[in-house]
């Protein structure tokens, strides 16, 4: 291949800093080397049980692999497996986030200056970080551990592309970039305080993504390509020649890593697979269906397997109006629990909001309405995580409630108020303790009718609202009473039934006989009579428990229905008898009633 581009080889030399260096010699496919594991996380993409990232461990091979955490933080991970780095939005400004693994627990926070950053690579400790931002083409090494964040120098490369760690060296960047001179290609050169070192140079027209990783021993780098089908593109050191190429079937995610003997070079694209660095010895290693495998590592040894812990059982989230309540019964062998936020879709763990002896907790200063996802997540002795018990939650007001006007045929209407829009609630009615009757309201209604069957009877309205994945809040209760019709009255004199669907129940008794009476018992703390009244109608009189206690007129200029023309003040406890009386007022007689309505 050299004997094609020797022009082009002699031009670059002369444009090169540094002296060429002997080639990498060709790989040959063999044994895998006996030290280190093989390290991933994998998450269940299965919407219907959703569960956060587990860590698994495998020899080189692929082969024995088992589950060693069940839990694993997001973020990408260090080479020594100890640590995963994440940027995470802090405000306006975002922070770089260090976590244990397989913990998840945050060991160092540094918050970046303004701008959009992004993250490169990172250290194989898990210390520092390169970073990039949205303008300009320079990087950054954030240190962690020190608090810093110092542009890396480039020396004489030219508008970089991408920037990875040099595993062969802590002091230094590899630095990718186009050729020097207008020379199609691609060149990655290790960079240490603005000093350029070791170069590997690729004579073709294709352009890397921004992901190059170099071996452990120094003498290699692999690239990812993308453009007709992605591809790992291999380049040794010094030798200027168009590499060797692997295609892929798919895109490959996060950076890839090199063994610890830079015999082999792993990656993912949703499964684990490898290649030898000569482009041979292509391996799928995992193919688990509903499982992302992910952010490879080479570790010297893995954590010993777990056998994973039960998950907290029963759990059981009570929205109110600002706040959520949690409550689970711990999981066997555990002594404390962990709460997560989590992705309301997907399951997948958020940020870490308590831990608790308890089995319960409460997250309040949230927002009506809006959906949140939890974790609960048990803890033993030696602080191994239980499997996750997953529950998502709307918080959800409870209303107040009161007896409104009598609807037409519906007769008495109980009426929410203070609703959160979108909540379902169901009301159950009882007599005396025993449940008459139960009305489920379709989400967004604030009307429940009061059941016609149970007429001048005490009933209490138990009101609990429910969010939309079916966790119920705090229930309210509201003693009523059925209004008696018109119908239920013991009838003297001459009285006739005539149909109006304005009126309660669907009509009244009409008389214009004088003396003619209705007669009703109820109980209540207030009783009220109902009438029709208008132009033409008359007066009543109306007798409480054998006493005439008023004389009323029902004439209005317009006539209307369900009209209280007379209610009591506030009476004994106890059923009363309400007598109402036809007076016969000349020239407009009728009387037109509809019923008697109590108060508890």
């Amino acid at each position: 291949m050299l004997s094609s581009h020797t022009s082009r080889s002699a031009a670059l030399a002369a444009l090169v800093l540094g002296a060429v260096l002997p080639a990498l010699p060709a790989q040959a496919a063999g044994a895998d080397a006996a030290d280190g594991s093989l390290l991933w996380t994998s998450t269940s993409t299965s919407a219907a049980a959703p569960s956060s990232r587990r860590m698994v461990a495998s020899a080189l091979d692929g082969t024995g692999a088992a589950v060693v955490a069940t839990t694993s933080p997001t973020g990408s991970p260090s080479a020594d497996g100890t640590s995963a780095i994440s940027l995470d939005q802090d405000g306006e400004l975002q922070q770089l986030v260090r976590r244990a693994v397989p913990g998840g627990e945050v060991r160092d926070r540094l918050v970046l200056p303004s701008g959009l950053w992004s993250l490169q690579d990172v250290s194989s400790d898990g210390s520092q970080a390169l970073l990039s931002r949205s303008t300009g083409v320079a990087f950054w090494r954030a240190d962690l551990t020190s608090g810093t964040v110092v542009e890396v120098a480039t020396g004489d490369i030219r508008a970089p592309r991408s920037a990875s760690f040099d595993p062969s060296d802590p002091s230094s960047v590899i630095l990718s970039s186009t050729l020097p001179g207008g020379i199609p290609g691609y060149a990655a050169t290790a960079v240490s305080g603005g000093t350029t070192g070791r170069h590997w140079w690729i004579l073709n027209n294709r352009q890397p993504d921004v992901v190059t990783v170099g071996s452990p021993d120094g003498l290699a780098v692999v690239a990812v390509l993308s453009g007709a089908g992605q591809r790992l593109l291999f380049a040794r050191q010094g030798a200027m020649d168009d590499g060797v190429e692997v295609p892929l079937a798919r895109p490959v995610l996060g950076r890839p890593v090199w063994s610890h003997d830079d015999r082999w070079v792993y990656w993912s694209d949703g499964d684990i697979w490898r290649v030898h660095s000569d482009g041979t010895g292509l391996q799928q290693l995992t193919s688990t269906p509903d499982e992302l495998e992910e952010s490879p590592v080479i570790v010297a040894s893995p954590p010993p397997a777990v056998p994973p812990v039960s998950a907290p059982t029963t759990v059981s989230a009570g929205p109110g109006a600002d706040q959520v309540v949690l409550r689970w019964t711990p999981s066997l062998g555990t002594l404390r629990t962990r709460i997560y936020r989590a992705d309301p879709a997907t399951g997948n763990r958020g940020d870490f909001l308590a831990e608790t002896a308890s089995s319960a907790f409460i997250d309040s200063g949230l927002v009506a309405g809006t959906t949140y996802g939890y974790l609960v997540v048990g803890v033993t002795s030696a602080g191994v995580e239980s499997m996750p018990a997953f529950v998502r939650v709307s918080p959800t007001a409870t209303p107040s409630l009161a007896l409104t006007g009598w609807l037409g045929t519906r007769g008495a209407a109980l009426q929410l108020r203070g609703a959160t829009p979108g909540a379902r609630h169901v009301v159950v009615w009882t007599e005396d303790g025993s449940v008459v009757g139960t009305t489920p309201l379709v989400p967004g209604a604030d009307q429940a009718p009061v059941p016609a069957t149970h007429r001048g009877v005490p009933l209490t309205a138990t009101v609990t609202p429910y969010d939309p994945w079916g966790n119920a809040a705090d229930a309210v209760r509201l003693s009523v009473e059925v209004p008696l019709d018109d119908r239920d009255a013991r009838f003297s004199g001459t009285w006739r039934r005539s149909a109006d669907p304005r009126a309660l129940y669907g009509g009244t008794m009409r008389s214009a006989q004088a003396g003619a009476s209705a007669t009703l018992r109820a109980s209540g703390r207030r009783l009220s009579v109902l009438a029709a009244t208008g132009p033409r109608t008359g007066a009543i009189a109306v007798l409480l428990d054998g006493r005439r206690v008023a004389q009323v007129d029902t004439r209005t200029r317009v006539a209307r229905e369900q009209r209280a023309v007379w209610t009591s003040g506030r009476l004994r406890p106890g059923r009363h008898v309400l007598r109402v009386v036809v007076l016969g007022t000349r020239g407009r007689a009728t009387v037109r009633l509809d019923g008697v309505a109590a108060r508890h």
